[in-house]
């Protein structure tokens, strides 16, 4: 059984599933403007807010494991750019704990639409 046998058929959104660099399997479904009839395209940009935290912190923690970056490592060390605002001994685990202290940077109530 394939992937379109399992989908839903009011599935909305997209899929794209890559394997050695091969396109396997692409999708697109759905509206991204559904007030306009605006059809998602594999370009469609989605707001996923926290839900990309877990991936990220897979991917810091796939790093360490390889060696790349340590838990210890902070911000001022592996970013070379101005932090402004946020503390550059800030550390990896800190982050990944959410206990940096680094303030939210994205203030919904002061955002447009």
């Amino acid at each position: 059984m394939g992937i379109q046998e399992n989908m839903d058929e009011n599935f909305r959104g997209i899929i794209y599933i890559v394997q050695n660099g091969k396109v396997l399997y692409e999708r697109e479904s759905g509206f991204s403007d559904l007030p306009n009839e605006i059809p998602n395209t594999i370009e469609t940009k989605f707001a996923s807010a926290s839900a990309g935290k877990v991936f990220v912190a897979a991917g810091i923690l796939q790093l360490i494991e390889r060696g790349s970056i340590r838990f210890e490592d902070t911000l001022g060390k592996l970013l070379a750019m101005p932090l402004h605002e946020i503390d550059q001994d800030v550390t990896v685990k800190q982050l990944l704990n959410h206990t940096s202290g680094v303030p939210d940077y994205f203030d919904e109530s002061v955002m447009d639409e």
